[in-house]
């Protein structure tokens, strides 16, 4: 007997407001599988579960898991609140409704890898988001040997605040660091340029979560935050161009001045997200900080290089001895 407690912090890494006890079976395999990004093995396991116990709390909660990672909400709430009859809501339910609330309305394009849902208002948004797409995972597959496992789905928000509500970051983690987009649970959230004065280079943010999602699935999720920062920052235009470390003035600015104060921004304290940083400057010194030492391995070694450092990464050798 267990606790969903136990189950949920390994779903989502956060505290769970449910504090019922039940015999989750195998479910916790099957979650774990999901959690390493081993789809196939996953709904295999996931196949079994469904025939050893058909119906049951553990059952229903695991498929609930399932449908959430797979942007299908709707489907995802129905089957936790049949898995948690009776019982207070737990955080996954939260998040999948959170999510469903969000998304209302959209609407929907496809492309061979991707399931982009927009407002009816950002239209034009899915007309330019989909072909820098499917360019960015072609140089993913040759930089990296990533392949996506399955039909990526990928939400456009039209808020900070929306983005907060499907994410476990709060409304002051998006606003204090200027977070405009998370890759987790198997998806890409993204806040429309709508929502920014000046907007930003949305594209670009779209290719840095996809390298995010290439990283998660190609380490079995084994990746530190600052090596996924690191190489999401430094390949995010790769969909336009050659790679090559690239900083704006701005971080070239904020490295140079925290290299002359010895101030830099430690690995662990990036830990578990940029988005915790104090400040929007911790933040982009921060992803100024891991670009350059990425920029650096692949110079020395080029991709060759880093598939191997992800390699290594995902059969449990420790990131920073790694590169």
């Amino acid at each position: 007997m267990k606790r969903w407690g136990c189950l949920l912090l390994l779903l989502v890494a956060a505290p769970a407001r449910a504090e019922h006890v039940v015999d989750v079976g195998n479910a916790e395999a099957v979650i774990e599988l999901y959690n390493q990004w081993r789809y196939a093995d996953a709904e295999r396991a996931l196949d079994q579960l469904r025939q050893n116990v058909p119906g049951q709390a553990e059952t229903l909660y695991a498929e609930g898991y399932e449908r959430f990672l797979s942007g299908a909400y709707p489907e995802a709430i129905a089957k936790l609140k049949a898995a948690s009859v009776g019982v207070p809501t737990d955080e996954l339910l939260h998040l999948a409704e959170g999510a469903a609330t969000t998304i209302a309305g959209h609407e929907e394009r496809r492309s061979q890898h991707f399931a982009i849902r927009f407002p009816p208002e950002d239209a034009v948004l899915a007309d330019y988001a989909l072909e820098p797409l499917e360019a960015a995972t072609a140089t993913l597959k040759n930089d990296l040997g990533f392949v996506p496992p399955r039909r990526i789905p990928v939400d456009i928000l039209r808020s900070p605040a929306d983005l907060a509500l499907v994410t476990a970051l709060t409304v002051e983690d998006v606003e204090r660091t200027g977070t405009i987009a998370v890759s987790k649970w198997g998806r890409i959230m993204l806040t429309s340029p709508r929502a920014m004065r000046l907007g930003y280079a949305w594209l670009d943010s779209l290719s840095h979560e996809l390298v995010h999602y290439a990283i998660a699935f190609l380490t079995h999720d084994r990746a530190p935050v600052w090596l996924q920062e690191g190489l999401a920052k430094f390949l995010e235009y790769r969909w336009r161009k050659p790679p090559g470390l690239d900083l704006t003035p701005s971080m070239q600015h904020l490295l140079a001045k925290g290299l002359a104060s010895n101030r830099l921004i430690s690995f662990d304290s990036m830990h578990p997200s940029m988005a915790k940083l104090p400040t929007s400057e911790d933040a982009a010194l921060a992803f100024a900080e891991v670009a350059t030492a990425i920029g650096l391995l692949h110079a020395t070694g080029g991709a060759a290089a880093l598939r191997q450092v992800l390699s290594m990464v995902a059969e449990g050798a420790d990131a920073r001895l790694a590169v």
